[in-house]
């Protein structure tokens, strides 16, 4: 579902442009590896200062002006800040139903298994306020959001979902592969660079790592799973997902979303990927 769609009404166009930054970033087509110099050899002041038709070649091997760059730069700005609101305009999709039936994605798609047992352990529930109505969502489980970037964590800790994908619109990422080689259990993540943050607390304090000579590298996971307690009654859900995202629910306890990213490297269109999977149960 896209984004402007499920927001529509409740946000003004030009709302939602300032939201998704509002810009096409189109490649330079004759750009080349020949003629690109490497961001590395690049200070900051030149970065910022050369004109913005210098053709420059990140370390993921990336080609692209010093003009849309700078331009990526200025969008990224814009939705880390608006991250939060946007969780919170989405997060009103995420209603428990009235009526408690089993969920219909289940089972072993993917890899996924019954009864998947996490590292870390099962997620707590919290407690249903006194004289307040049985049900309780599943929150988030904290150690799943370790490490990520500050707008992945504002939106999904705002969306107030149990499992969470967030991929923000007019952004190019580079997928990265993570250690060992269990389908289930392990995280897979896609990084976006900002070759104009050199700068290591500018960095750190919106959850990226500084790489020297490259820039500051946010991290947002393709795919996240978490075990919970299961109550009473077999659990409810609410969710939506865009484009190829999709979610497993395991009324044992168990829930998974994932996007398959289209390549090693890929640009989003000019609406985020999202999936966001609210569970209820019955404590």
């Amino acid at each position: 579902m896209r984004l402007d769609v499920l927001f529509a009404g409740r946000l003004a166009a030009a709302a939602l442009s300032f939201l998704f930054g509002g810009i096409t970033f189109v490649a330079t087509p004759a750009a080349s590896a020949e003629s690109a110099r490497p961001i590395s050899t690049l200070s900051l002041d030149d970065r910022m200062h050369l004109p913005a038709a210098t053709i420059v070649q990140l370390q993921s091997g990336r080609i692209a002006s010093l003009g849309v760059l700078r331009a990526e730069h200025e969008a990224r700005m814009v939705r880390f800040a608006q991250a939060a609101a946007l969780g919170q305009s989405a997060g009103t999709r995420l209603t428990a139903p009235a009526a408690f039936t089993v969920p219909q994605s289940l089972g072993t798609s993917a890899g996924f298994t019954m009864g998947l047992v996490s590292t870390q352990g099962v997620v707590p529930l919290p407690s249903p306020a006194s004289g307040a109505s049985a049900v309780v969502a599943v929150p988030i489980a904290t150690w799943g959001t370790d490490g990520y970037a500050q707008d992945y964590l504002d939106f999904c800790s705002n969306v107030g979902a149990s499992a969470c994908i967030y991929l923000p619109a007019n952004t190019t990422y580079n997928y990265v592969f993570p250690q060992g080689s269990n389908p289930v259990t392990d995280t897979y993540n896609v990084a976006d660079t900002d070759p104009l943050i050199l700068d290591l607390q500018a960095c750190i304090s919106r959850g990226g790592s500084l790489y020297p000579g490259e820039g500051c590298v946010y991290r947002y996971p393709v795919n996240y799973f978490a075990n919970f307690t299961p109550g009473r009654q077999p659990p409810a859900m609410a969710a939506f997902c865009s484009g190829p995202a999709s979610y497993f629910v395991d009324p044992q306890g168990a829930v998974r979303v994932n996007y398959q990213p289209p390549g090693a490297t890929f640009t989003t269109g000019s609406s985020a990927i999202v999936c966001a999977l609210q569970v209820f149960v019955t404590p």
